[in-house]
């Protein structure tokens, strides 16, 4: 029961980071264009 507390944060933490990435992986692309 407890561990679900701590699982869901984290899981949820972890979907943010990944879209937070993927921003910056765009911001990236835009930035530094690609030979």
């Amino acid at each position: 029961m407890i561990e679900a507390f701590f699982v869901i944060p984290l899981v949820l933490n972890s979907n943010l980071l990944l879209e937070d990435l993927r921003r910056l992986n765009k911001l990236k692309v835009g930035l530094i264009p690609k030979d």
